[in-house]
């Protein structure tokens, strides 16, 4: 296979690709600056930009600045990731290649991936990202490819499946007293909006609709008819939904 005249090993397609493998192996005497200026040069980046780049992807994965200069053999797993990750951007790649990328991360550091991931996608930055947090894929991807045995099976388009039926779960405020009229609100609700209600106990209701026109009636109604509502969202993303429908696909990217 060639494009436009070159190879997949040819330096030239290296140059613009990152990877950042699930488990990624590291020349653990060096400090996060060395190993971060050594790919640097190894991608042909302008010597001269060399510190000023080194220092702005640190920045940009959220590295403490401590460890900066501390020999990578002493970093936690998601400080590994973050070393990980700024060794993969560090080259102004143009396709990046992510495996489990969230891996070992803390909230903070899932939070700031999300984040640079969707700077990325602003930079025209081509990403294959393969993981099993269905929910972080789903915030950040535009396709889906479901894979079973090394081979893909379907490609979908995320924003053409938003409005499939789901379960809208609901909980609300709290109260004894209350408790009775709330429950006799919410069936109300569901009985004006065409919904299905599946379950409903304690603070919690399951309400079955067509799609999220449906399951934002439903929440205008319910605050319209003062239930003091916590929170609202789907039993399962879009994606997981997509995946279970897709009976003989065992993993997805």
């Amino acid at each position: 296979v060639t494009i436009a005249g070159l190879k997949p090993d040819d330096l030239a397609i290296r140059e613009v690709i990152g990877f950042l493998p699930e488990r990624p192996n590291f020349e653990r005497w060096f400090t996060a600056r060395e190993y971060l200026r050594y790919h640097h040069g190894l991608s042909n980046q302008d010597r001269k930009n060399r510190e000023a780049d080194v220092v702005a992807t640190l920045e940009r994965v959220g590295l403490i600045k401590d460890a900066w200069d501390r020999p990578i053999k002493k970093f936690s797993r998601g400080m590994l990731q973050r070393i990980g990750l700024a060794q993969a951007l560090i080259g102004k790649p143009k396709i990046l290649f992510l495996d489990e990328p969230g891996s070992g991360m803390d909230p903070p550091g899932i939070t700031l991936l999300r984040e640079i991931l969707l700077e990325l996608k602003k930079e025209n930055v081509t990403i294959v990202l393969n993981s099993h947090h269905l929910d972080e894929m789903e915030r950040v991807c535009d396709r889906v490819a479901f894979i079973n045995k090394g081979k893909i099976k379907e490609i979908k388009a995320l924003c053409k499946e938003v409005d499939r039926p789901y379960v809208l779960v609901v909980h609300w405020l709290d109260n004894d007293d209350s408790e009775k009229n709330i429950r006799e609100d919410i069936e109300k609700v569901v009985a004006i909006s065409g919904a299905t209600l599946q379950e409903i106990k304690f603070n919690m209701a399951r309400i079955a609709v067509i799609d999220s026109r449906q399951a934002a009636q439903v929440i205008r109604l319910s605050i319209e008819s003062y239930i003091p509502l916590l929170s609202a969202s789907p039993e399962s993303t879009t994606l997981e939904g997509l995946f279970e429908s897709d009976s003989g696909v065992d993993a997805s990217s």
